[in-house]
C-alpha cells in the first residue's frame, strides 16, 4: 500500500531499500524518502541507489538527491553525469559546507569539460 510506504519513509526513510521495486520507479516516492532524507537527519542515507534507472536519470529526483551530502553523483545516469549544465546545478543544490565535497566527484566525472573556475565561482 502506498500510503503505508509514505509514512515509512517520511521516518525512516532508509527503508527505500525494502520498498518493493515498483514504488521504488515512483516518482512521488523517491522525492518524499528523499525530502525525508534531508530534512532533519544528520547522517543522511543513499536513496538514489535504490530508485528506478529511470528515476536515476530524472534531472529534478537527481537534484533534489544533492541535498544530502551522502548521495552519489555516480548513481545519476550517464546522461547526467556528462552534461556540465546539470553537474554546475547539482553543486548549487549541494549544502555550502559541502559543496567542496560534492565539486570532487563533479571533476572525478568530467576533469575535462568542466574548469575550476567554474566550480570556484559557485
Amino acid at each position: 500500500d502506498k500510503e503505508v510506504v509514505f509514512s515509512a519513509l517520511k521516518s525512516l526513510p532508509w527503508s527505500i531499500e525494502h520498498v518493493n521495486p515498483s514504488l521504488r520507479a515512483d516518482r512521488e516516492v523517491i522525492l518524499t524518502a528523499l525530502e525525508s532524507n534531508s530534512s532533519g537527519s544528520w547522517w543522511g542515507c543513499m536513496v538514489l541507489p535504490f530508485a528506478s534507472e529511470g528515476l536515476r536519470g530524472d534531472r529534478e529526483v537527481v537534484l533534489a538527491a544533492m541535498e544530502n551530502i551522502s548521495e552519489r553523483l555516480s548513481v545519476a545516469s550517464r546522461e547526467l553525469q556528462e552534461d556540465k549544465d546539470f553537474l554546475l546545478a547539482a553543486v548549487r543544490r549541494t549544502p555550502p559546507e559541502h559543496r567542496l565535497k560534492r565539486c570532487a566527484e563533479v571533476l572525478r566525472l568530467m576533469p575535462m569539460s568542466i574548469e575550476a573556475e567554474e566550480l570556484l565561482l559557485i
